[in-house]
């Protein structure tokens, strides 16, 4: 195993202790931990890390500081803090390029348990590879302004992980007035759902909420899973309603990928799109693959524009997708498979 360079800024003495005492022991993590953030720069400069977990409660402008970093490295970085009445600041965060968000209110949080499930994430960063890429819409035809009917027997079905927020304000932002039902699980804590739908919705056209349950799923709008809670379908006669469970993480995740995709697949068949974007892990391959199997057509997020090609690629290599192309063109696929 390779050794990981760990660069932690953390203000809170306490915890650079807890962080020294069990880091230090991990034969394959070399920890570099500061509470000086002109001492972090530096390090991020000349001694760049393969990780970097940063505290926002530091004497900076966090998120200028990151952007910042981040138009000259590419570093995969976590975020931590009380995010509880920052939760705007944390949609900016990973929208601007951090990859996780870890909110927590007391330096307590960090138990034996949080530490190890820490260190695992820690691995899965040092894993990503972060490249630049150009996701930012091509000055073309503007499809927003495209007069078409949809087709209201169609309904899309979106997954998302590490690096989804940016390719779904990507996609969204550009689709137009008309399109049917759209359904999206981000994997994201519960403190950020709400204030991310509505980043949205100041971006598109389209109606954007964090779903609740039991709502009639209608044209013109998009519903995004609440963190910790499962985002379903159901049917009631032939109407399509949200179902919110607390049923079991699946691949350790609630909101699940794989949850949603399974029911869209049962129960719209062929009326169904489903759309696999960037992502670690592969929660959201099976679904895919189960909503083709039932006639839904299946896209896949290509390698070259996402942030992180692991729940793409595991739907692509297992036969899910149908399709594979990059986010700039996602959009306008969505509108060519709805029309009538």
């Amino acid at each position: 195993m390779n050794t990981i360079k760990l660069l932690i800024i953390e203000p809170n003495k306490n915890l650079i202790k807890t962080f020294k005492a069990y880091f230090n022991n991990i034969n394959y993590i070399n920890l570099t931990i500061t509470n000086d953030i002109k001492t972090g720069r530096n390090l991020i400069v000349y001694d760049t890390p393969n990780v970097l977990i940063i505290n926002k409660n530091l004497d900076i402008d966090i998120l200028s500081f990151l952007k910042k970093v981040f138009k000259f490295k590419n570093i995969p970085t976590l975020v931590t803090g009380d995010f509880s009445n920052d939760k705007e600041l944390g949609v900016e965060l990973v929208e601007n390029g951090a990859l996780e968000i870890l909110s927590f209110n007391s330096p307590i949080f960090f138990d034996n348990q949080n530490l190890k499930k820490l260190e695992k994430k820690i691995y899965a960063l040092s894993l990503i590879k972060l490249h630049k890429k150009n996701t930012v819409s091509q000055p073309s035809k503007n499809i927003l302004n495209i007069p078409t009917k949809f087709n209201p027997n169609k309904i899309i079905a979106i997954g998302a992980s590490t690096g989804g927020p940016v390719a779904l304000k990507e996609i969204i932002k550009k689709l137009p007035l008309g399109m049917p039902p759209i359904l999206i699980t981000q994997h994201m804590p519960e403190f950020f759902t709400s204030s991310f739908a509505s980043h949205l919705d100041t971006i598109t056209p389209l109606t954007v909420i964090e779903a609740k349950d039991n709502i009639l799923l209608e044209k013109n709008t998009v519903y995004i899973a609440p963190g910790d809670r499962h985002l379903e379908v159901k049917k009631i006669g032939n109407q399509l309603y949200t179902k919110l469970t607390l049923n079991e993480p699946v691949h350790f995740q609630r909101p699940s990928v794989e949850v949603l995709f399974y029911s869209v697949g049962k129960y719209c068949g062929k009326n169904a799109i489903g759309v696999i974007l960037t992502g670690m892990g592969k929660d959201g391959a099976k679904g895919l693959l189960y909503m083709k199997n039932q006639g839904a057509y299946t896209i896949g997020q290509d390698k070259e524009s996402s942030t992180v090609y692991g729940m793409p690629k595991a739907a692509y290599e297992i036969g899910a997708v149908k399709t594979q192309i990059p986010l700039s063109q996602i959009a306008n696929y969505l509108v060519k498979l709805t029309r009538l």
